[in-house]
């Protein structure tokens, strides 16, 4: 008796795994970053998402939409591609290749993480998916999903965010949320939801439910992306001096990436453009000769 009841256990159990692909959709997510660039690397960009329940994984063929600032579309910032099995997570995302990432089923709260390969060498972080658009700057709108596309949900967008002096059609998401400075974020509230679960949430107004904050790009592996060391300190002391022009100097042979190095070090990349090379010589040296009152470009 008890190994036929295991039996129909198991029996239940794979009938439940076999039908997750068909069931898994894309639709109950949120915006929760937008990063517009930073003033030395202006295509260091990215849209970081958050999934609100189980099963969200089926992003294939999924667009990432951008408009100017009076509304009109002005192409995809990125977009998976169509293939349901090979172009869903966690199979889709080059963070996935060991196979260690969430299953459909433990995916809620999950992140997932459109960048240009830019945003990738400046925060040392790999994307879910690889950005070739530009998000508009300083006006604009950045949105996620494209309904029509499928029959998870009705029509338009999964979630957008409009910011800066946006004119155009933001509905259902209300008025536009400010317009960062380069460098910082766009930082969703956490307690916002997804307009098909909660669809009078206060939050999905933009303007209520962004504010200007750090950026911290994570993937759908968990990989939390960072500005690594002080710009133009490459030996991870955290004070900036003379002695810092030999040392980058010395870093320039090491490796033309800044992510290449060790994270201590990544300093070197003293104008943060992701590179790291004879231009960043100068800028330690103005950095040096920079009055005593001037702020150090944080990490």
């Amino acid at each position: 008796m008890r190994r036929a009841s295991i039996a129909v256990l198991l029996c239940t159990l794979s009938s439940f795994v076999a039908i997750l692909p068909a069931q898994a959709t894309f639709h109950i997510m949120v915006i929760e970053q937008v990063f517009t660039g930073f003033q030395q690397a202006p295509h260091a960009q990215y849209v970081m998402l958050r999934m609100q329940a189980v099963l969200q994984t089926a992003v294939f063929g999924q667009p990432f939409p951008v408009f100017d600032a009076a509304g009109n579309p002005v192409g995809t910032f990125a977009a998976f591609c169509a293939n349901p099995s090979a172009c869903s997570l966690p199979a889709v995302s080059p963070a996935c290749a060991a196979k260690d990432c969430p299953n459909p089923i433990d995916a809620n709260n999950r992140n997932v993480l459109a960048a240009t390969p830019w945003a990738q060498e400046l925060f040392c972080v790999t994307a879910d998916v690889l950005a070739t658009g530009v998000l508009p700057y300083p006006d604009g709108r950045a949105c996620f999903g494209d309904c029509d596309l499928r029959p998870d949900c009705g029509s338009g967008p999964v979630d957008c965010v409009a910011y800066g002096n946006f004119t155009g059609d933001n509905a259902p998401f209300g008025s536009p949320a400010m317009s960062p400075m380069l460098g910082e974020a766009l930082v969703a509230d956490p307690l916002r939801q997804n307009q098909f679960l909660k669809p009078n949430d206060p939050l999905l107004d933009n303007s209520a439910g962004f504010s200007v904050g750090a950026p911290a790009p994570v993937n759908f592996h968990g990989d939390v992306g960072a500005i690594d060391g002080v710009a133009g300190n490459p030996e991870g002391s955290g004070v900036v001096d003379a002695r810092d022009v030999d040392a980058e100097v010395a870093v320039l042979f090491e490796t033309d990436r800044r992510c290449s190095l060790p994270p201590a070090q990544r300093g070197a990349d003293a104008n943060f453009d992701t590179r790291v090379n004879a231009a960043d010589v100068v800028a330690t040296i103005r950095i040096l000769g920079s009055p005593p009152s001037a702020e150090l470009p944080k990490a």
